[in-house]
């Protein structure tokens, strides 16, 4: 096995990503809103809690939904891009939490996630362990493993953002639901229904201009499978946890990114459709929204009672 240059993966990173079927699946793993049959796959002890499946994630089946689709295609981005620059991602955090990189980690994860998994690095390092993350060199049948990367399914949300601790209770929005059809989930703010907060022109903009409403929200499943290995150590140098003989190297990522919107038209005589009107947005900057399900998918809403 190889020591991974961490610096040399790291700088490869670009803040900025400009240029750019039915089979079973496991509940832990689904887009929201879907239901599927669920197969067996092993999870972690229960004396080992972090962003790693030690038996590896289970292979998810590759979907294609309407929205997503047109934004890939009118912004002329080709999807082997942008999975390039997330493996490129999940490989600088997984390196990050090896070096103790926080100002890394807050970069590249959404705040939730990231406050948990810098308490579980901090817990760690009370405990004097030490994270390794290595390249397994005969992880393919005695010979190196190249990447496989897989974009599984994509969905595009409105009206939330992606730091949850942003976002109302689930019980201050309505849904709207077209995942299955057009892979796409509309959160309408409760605010919208109240005619007190449209008494001026002023407060009418604020309303539709201002808040979540008009925000776009591109969620990317991805499906990463290389030689990477973490190993966690001890005190005394001695391994907390063993890799199983059936691990098969499959690690599932969740990302997300606040899409730019297009310019409004500058005449009324101008008009498209609200599907065209999503479909024009550029991708932004993107954010690891959870690793192998230990975020339990990272739900938008969170709950203060």
């Amino acid at each position: 096995m190889n020591n991974i240059n961490s610096r040399h993966i790291k700088n490869k990173i670009i803040t900025h990503f400009n240029h750019f079927s039915k089979r079973k699946f496991t509940s832990d793993f689904l887009p929201d809103h879907l239901t599927y049959t669920i197969p067996k796959y092993s999870k972690n002890p229960k004396d080992f809690d972090f962003p790693w499946l030690i038996g590896g994630a289970p292979f998810l089946e590759l979907k294609a939904r309407f929205i997503p689709e047109q934004i890939f295609v009118r912004s002329m981005t080709p999807k082997s891009e942008v999975l390039k620059h997330l493996f490129k991602v999940y490989r600088g955090i997984l390196l990050a939490c090896s070096e103790n990189d926080y100002e890394f980690l807050k970069e590249y994860i959404e705040p939730i996630f990231c406050d948990k998994l810098i308490s579980k690095l901090e817990e760690f390092k009370l405990r004097k362990y030490t994270i390794e993350v290595v390249e397994d060199m005969k992880a393919n049948k005695g010979f190196k493993m190249f990447p496989e990367m897989h974009l599984y399914d994509c969905v595009v949300l409105k009206g939330i953002y992606i730091d949850r601790s942003k976002n109302g209770q689930e019980t201050d929005y309505s849904v709207c639901n077209d995942i299955e059809e057009m892979g796409f989930v509309s959160y309408i703010p409760g605010y919208l229904s109240d005619p007190n907060n449209f008494k001026t022109k002023q407060q009418a903009e604020e309303k539709l201009y201002s808040g979540e409403f008009r925000n776009i929200v591109f969620r990317s499943y991805c499906m990463f499978k290389c030689g990477l290995k973490i190993f966690i150590y001890d005190r005394f140098g001695n391994k907390i946890f063993d890799y199983p003989a059936n691990y098969n190297f499959n690690h599932a990522a969740v990302f997300e990114c606040q899409m730019i919107p297009p310019p409004p038209f500058k005449s009324f005589s101008q008009m498209e459709t609200y599907t065209e009107w999503i479909a024009k947005h550029k991708f932004g900057i993107w954010k690891m929204i959870d690793l192998d399900n230990w975020m339990k998918g990272n739900p938008y809403f969170i709950n203060n009672s």
